[in-house]
């Protein structure tokens, strides 16, 4: 459906000629012979004519709606209801922008969510991470990856819409804000959330490559060595990352000087004099609570942090290969300690984006064979 609308023009009727590879038709005012209607020339009285001009132009009528308007961009434009027109004020349309008539829009397309469910994602979205569109539309369709990955793939667009909404409310996501985005709001990050689910509602390119889970800057202050290592990488199923997208999201991460000038996650605030954030990780020493490692002697299974922290020694971890041959890690691997998947690696990381780094099930794992992945993830839709 497209138009200037509130306005939407619908075809009701026409049909152009099927293309045939040899037809030859014989007519009062002429013989017709071709091999492709692209190519072909009609001969009739008045002479040749070309097999566009015979086509049937498409009919067509304005249908007026009510709901609600969003720009390709994520702009709200407004708002149409009026009592004689279709639909509901709860529908939601895509635009290229308002008509040149009060209450017309541009290229008008519905798109298969309530209003109140777009704007309940997009305010979590927002809240999660809305800084470019592409880390929005990552985020928003891992969303729906999960809900698709816990009931199944046969669900329409519009069903997935509104159980992502429901999925966002539960600890799916440990966004502190969860509100929806009002429609008053325009600012860079709000277009960005509504342009990042409009994305995903119109099937588009996935951003998150398969995932159903993400994290922020609390894995990189976790990781795997830490007083406190993040749950995913033992009780919640293991993982499995590259040292490439680790050291790209640990780099995403947000960063404030401390009291002393020193570049530091920003996981707290400053607190009194400043000493609760001059607790937080360095960018050093947040990289190294994954410790990708390369072995120095086979023999005795001795080990060194090619991040240059802690066990200090060749700090050139960028190298494939060391001056004795040594291959560097390139991936690094945990296992589950949880009841049901203990011994299993069941969370790969498929890239980040924006400041968030994104998981899949890891159902090719030779460890995975046989595993339950129903039970990997339950939030009772």
């Amino acid at each position: 459906m497209a138009g200037e609308g509130g306005n939407i023009i619908r075809n009701i009727a026409g049909k152009s000629y099927k293309e045939a590879e040899t037809i030859t038709k014989d007519a009062s005012k002429g013989a017709l012979d071709f091999k492709s209607p692209k190519e072909n020339t009609f001969y009739g009285k008045d002479g040749g004519k070309k097999f566009a001009d015979y086509v049937i132009k498409e009919e067509t009528k304005v249908i007026n709606v009510n709901g609600h308007f969003y720009n390709e961009d994520g702009t709200f434009e407004g708002k149409v209801i009026v009592a004689n027109y279709e639909g509901s004020i709860n529908d939601v349309y895509v635009c290229a922008g308002k008509g040149s008539k009060k209450d017309t829009f541009i290229n008008v397309k519905k798109l298969d969510i309530a209003h109140e469910n777009f704007c309940y994602i997009t305010g979590v979205l927002k809240a999660e991470d809305a800084s470019t569109f592409e880390s929005a539309a990552a985020t928003t369709q891992a969303t729906f990856n999960a809900v698709k990955f816990e009931k199944g793939d046969t669900l329409t667009i519009e069903e997935q819409g509104k159980l992502a909404a429901k999925l966002l409310s539960t600890g799916y996501s440990t966004a502190t804000l969860k509100e929806s985005l009002k429609d008053t709001e325009n600012d860079s990050l709000c277009k960005n959330a509504r342009k990042g689910l409009i994305h995903v509602l119109q099937e588009k390119k996935d951003y998150s490559e398969g995932a159903v889970l993400w994290d922020g800057i609390d894995f990189a202050d976790r990781g795997v060595i830490s007083a406190r290592p993040h749950p995913k990488t033992d009780k919640d199923g293991g993982i499995h990352i590259t040292k490439d997208l680790w050291i790209k999201f640990v780099n995403a991460c947000e960063y404030k000087p401390d009291s002393k000038g020193i570049q530091r996650l920003y996981r707290h605030l400053e607190g009194k004099e400043g000493k609760g954030h001059d607790i937080d990780k360095s960018k050093a020493e947040a990289l190294a609570t994954i410790p990708f490692e390369e072995k120095k002697n086979a023999s005795t299974n001795d080990s060194y942090n090619i991040f240059d922290f802690g066990q200090k020694k060749n700090s050139v971890w960028d190298t494939s290969v060391d001056s004795k041959g040594l291959k560097n890690v390139d991936y690094y691997e945990t296992v589950g300690t949880g009841k049901f998947n203990k011994g299993r690696t069941l969370n790969k990381a498929t890239t980040v984006v924006g400041r968030h780094i994104f998981w899949k099930p890891y159902k090719e794992h030779p460890n995975n064979k046989g595993y339950y992945w129903k039970g990997m993830m339950n939030h009772k839709l």
